[in-house]
């Protein structure tokens, strides 16, 4: 039983490695092919568009005072502590549970790997339809809204089960 724990745990670090891997070396990509604010088209809902954002998800807080800095180096720093804390030593049995957390600290770290490296993250992922954009973003950004979604998803899930089993 204890050997499944190690390797659930090593899947999931794996998979926290990969989010920071394929993050990153998509944004040197980026970088590297594609001019601050050029857009080049991939199909007809889908650009790729390099922009640097200095705040939160969706441009939030990047006025640039020195506390909303911190904030947004000190937030990830205590999710990849959380990730890890979960993982290895709580007794969170819940693998839906480990595997959003994972998602969302992998994303994390990749964004903070950019505020450290740039002091901005690299957005260059463009989706729309029609002249309606959703805000640029990129892989990190996805994870962290891919994790939180499992994580949200379940919790319901399991609440209406529960409701269920104490009405019937």
């Amino acid at each position: 039983m204890k050997s499944n724990k190690s390797s659930n745990n090593i899947y999931i670090l794996a998979l926290f490695l990969f989010v920071i891997v394929s993050d990153q070396i998509t944004k040197v990509l980026a970088l590297n092919n594609l001019s601050y604010g050029e857009e080049l088209p991939v199909t007809s809902n889908f650009n790729l568009f390099l922009i640097f954002n200095t705040g939160a998800a969706f441009s939030m807080m990047s006025d640039g005072f020195i506390w909303q800095k911190i904030i947004l180096i000190f937030f990830p720093v205590l999710v990849v502590l959380f990730f890890f804390y979960t993982t290895y030593f709580s007794e969170q049995k819940q693998t839906y549970f480990k595997l959003g957390i994972c998602l969302i600290a992998g994303g994390a770290f990749g964004n903070l790997i950019d505020r450290i490296l740039y002091g901005y993250v690299i957005d260059f992922i463009d989706l729309y339809v029609s002249n309606y954009h959703w805000p640029t973003f990129n892989i990190a950004d996805s994870s962290i809204t891919i994790g939180a979604c499992i994580i949200i998803y379940h919790e319901i899930k399991s609440t209406f089960a529960s409701e269920v089993v104490k009405d019937g």
